[in-house]
């Protein structure tokens, strides 16, 4: 489910990221907007190897 919703941050331009808490194994990061960002820097989803 995670990486279905950082799919869905990322392509409508937020920067999102696993959350790696053994605690809150469902939670992630959000912190902003990609046009903040240079292009060069802008992150690309790459889903997790299974």
């Amino acid at each position: 489910m995670q990486g279905a919703l950082i799919g869905v941050l990322l392509s409508e331009g937020f920067l999102a990221t696993w959350e790696y808490d053994d605690m809150n194994p469902d939670h992630v990061h959000v912190f902003g907007r990609k046009p903040d960002l240079p292009p060069a820097l802008r992150p690309i989803f790459v889903p997790p190897a299974r």
